[in-house]
């Protein structure tokens, strides 16, 4: 019985099966565990894919968003 991928794993293939410049991206997330899992997801396609050098994206929890965009006069 085959398991489906996680929502982490599909949304890692999404992006890099697409072949985008992600080095412009910024993904937010509601924590740090996640951010994390998504990061090692996109590394571990990439790596399968091809050896050519990927630029990932910024990943960012949304409490440090805010603090961000608080600071900003």
């Amino acid at each position: 019985m085959m398991t489906q991928p996680k929502f982490l794993e599909q949304i890692a293939a999404y992006y890099i099966d697409s072949d985008r410049d992600m080095s412009g991206y910024t993904f937010v997330f509601p924590n740090k565990r996640s951010a994390m899992f998504l990061k090692k997801y996109m590394q571990e396609r990439a790596s399968r894919r091809s050896s050519t050098p990927l630029f990932m994206p910024r990943f960012v929890t949304m409490g440090r968003l805010m603090s961000r965009i608080a600071a900003v006069p």
